[in-house]
C-alpha cells in the first residue's frame, strides 16, 4: 500500500514485488511507485 511505499522511501531503500502474475496488480504497483516487479509471465508488462 502507499504507506509501505512511503516508509521504504523514507529509509532511502528500493522496493520490489516478487512473483506478481496479475496485470491489474502490476499496474497498481507501478502507480504506487514500486521500483521493480518480478513475474513468471513477462507478457504482462506489454501495454494493452
Amino acid at each position: 500500500d502507499a504507506g509501505l511505499v512511503a516508509e521504504v522511501r523514507e529509509r532511502d531503500r528500493l522496493l520490489f514485488a516478487w512473483t506478481v502474475n496479475d496485470r491489474s496488480l502490476i499496474s497498481r504497483l507501478r502507480r504506487l511507485g514500486v521500483d521493480g516487479v518480478a513475474t513468471a509471465d513477462p507478457r504482462l508488462f506489454v501495454e494493452q
